[in-house]
């Protein structure tokens, strides 16, 4: 199972940051690179067990003082060096967004073409060409693109930076196309999801999420509860009815599952996982219950 975890395919894991193409005679700055990432890990481990007001300094300080932490944009990016770091580390959201690509996976067919769009920093991108597939990741920011090509190498990916109003992606390219947590920031989502569209293959599949807007979300509850603030890059959210309407201008068959924690039912119990730092792939699930989900999520048939 853990296998299945790290890589998809029940291989080993690696770390994006050994994909570089390093001489053999380098292994002091191996050695260092292991040291800094569990140093790095130990660290998240202890954090999570702080109380949030004290997480949200750390979390400023560290937007503020720290290369990843400026590229994060205070929340808008998820920016880390290996996907072991994410995985290892126990905490709740490193977690959290590392099992969307992990369950896009489970989806994918091995060997195919796919592009990832808003790919960030490019842990899921690298994760999916690891997977053995050709992977295209594109984003609108050059530094991000930049960590992206530093840290994750394969020979099966590249990544491309994008003008945010540029929606032509290609025609009849991709297999797959990936895109998690993009729509809210797009206003013209009419015409990124026709880009997206044309893009496909005439039998590819679009697998995409949004923040769940709706008034029993777990968003909401935590907006009520002041345990979050509105995303000012949120410039169009959508709730369950929404987000499907839209996606059914474009796609005959549309599949929404929520991205929930198994076995959590209410607002406290999700909240009391955020607190976690033991957090495993097996905690969460995509299910079509929208109750309590913090992401809607949506497989996307031409």
């Amino acid at each position: 199972m853990w296998g299945a975890m790290y890589d998809g395919k029940g291989g080993k894991s690696m770390r994006g940051n050994e994909q570089n193409k390093r001489p053999k005679n380098t292994s002091l700055l191996k050695l260092k690179d292991d040291i800094c990432i569990k140093i790095k890990r130990y660290l998240m481990r202890y954090i999570a067990l702080m109380p949030y007001p004290i997480k949200r300094v750390i979390f400023i300080v560290w937007c503020k003082t720290t290369k990843a932490g400026r590229l994060a944009g205070k929340g808008e990016r998820f920016i880390i060096s290996s996907w072991e770091e994410a995985i290892e580390s126990g905490e709740f959201y490193h977690l959290y967004f590392t099992h969307h690509y992990w369950w896009a996976l489970q989806n994918i067919e091995e060997g195919s073409q796919a592009l990832d769009l808003g790919c960030g920093s490019g842990y899921g991108s690298w994760y999916l060409a690891h997977s053995g597939n050709y992977v295209l990741g594109i984003d609108i920011d050059k530094e991000t693109i930049d960590w992206a090509k530093k840290h994750f190498i394969d020979k099966k990916l590249s990544f491309e930076l994008r003008s945010p109003s540029d929606f032509y992606y290609g025609s009849s390219l991709y297999d797959y196309v990936v895109c998690f947590e993009v729509l809210e920031h797009v206003s013209e989502q009419h015409s990124f999801l026709q880009g997206i569209y044309k893009s496909l293959k005439p039998d590819g599949i679009l697998i995409i999420s949004t923040a769940n807007a709706g008034k029993n979300s777990v968003r909401t509850w935590l907006l009520h509860q002041r345990q979050a603030v509105r995303n000012p890059g949120h410039v169009k959210e959508l709730d369950v009815v929404t987000f499907r309407n839209l996606l059914k201008h474009q796609f005959q068959q549309v599949t929404l599952y929520g991205h929930c924690l198994r076995r959590v039912n209410d607002f406290d119990g999700w909240q009391q996982w955020r607190f976690k730092n033991d957090v495993k792939f097996e905690d969460f699930e995509m299910r079509k219950d929208f109750t309590n989900c913090e992401v809607i999520v949506a497989v996307c048939r031409r």
